[in-house]
């Protein structure tokens, strides 16, 4: 619940200023949360003084109500923080072996129509690409770019098991 994850965001964000950072990436993955997650958060990490980039990790696999409030959810935050407020909202997916391309896409759309960036996980293991290449006949990259999200509002973590024209199309876009 969203008491807990104020808790937690609260330990970690006195950690983590106390070991020297200043600023914070943090995707939450709590779906009995969803609704008020990012805000109970928020609270927390402004209290201690980091700077942060907030997600609530929207992802298809939970069922159609959490996917959809989860969309919902990352917009209602980002439109709520304001540009100087030194917490923002990002929007986040959790893969393409979670999220489908209609998915991927809106999420990606809800993002950009709000002058914000994308984040999903990418090749983290093998599992994606693998995935990639028996649904569709693509690197996980090549499905961005045919979905049209691989631009410079995407930014993609974990990337380990990329392919070279993974690489390629990072480099160009």
């Amino acid at each position: 619940d969203s008491s807990m994850l104020a808790t937690a965001a609260r330990q970690v964000s006195i950690e983590a200023a106390l070991g020297g950072t200043t600023t914070i990436f943090d995707i939450c993955e709590a779906p009995n949360a969803v609704d008020d997650a990012l805000w109970a958060i928020a609270e927390q990490v402004r209290d201690v003084g980091l700077r942060a980039r907030l997600s609530f990790e929207a992802t298809q696999r939970a069922g159609a109500d959490i996917a959809e409030r989860a969309l919902r959810a990352n917009r209602a935050f980002i439109d709520s923080c304001d540009a100087e407020d030194i917490v923002g909202g990002v929007m986040s997916w959790h893969t393409t072996f979670t999220c489908d391309a209609d998915y991927i896409a809106t999420a990606h759309g809800l993002a950009r129509d709000a002058h914000a960036w994308s984040h999903a996980h990418c090749n983290e293991g093998r599992h994606e690409g693998a995935t990639m290449r028996s649904r569709h006949d693509c690197s996980t990259l090549e499905f961005y770019d045919r979905i049209g999200v691989l631009d410079d509002q995407l930014h993609l973590s974990q990337c380990v098991q990329l392919e070279p024209i993974d690489l390629e199309l990072m480099a160009a876009r």
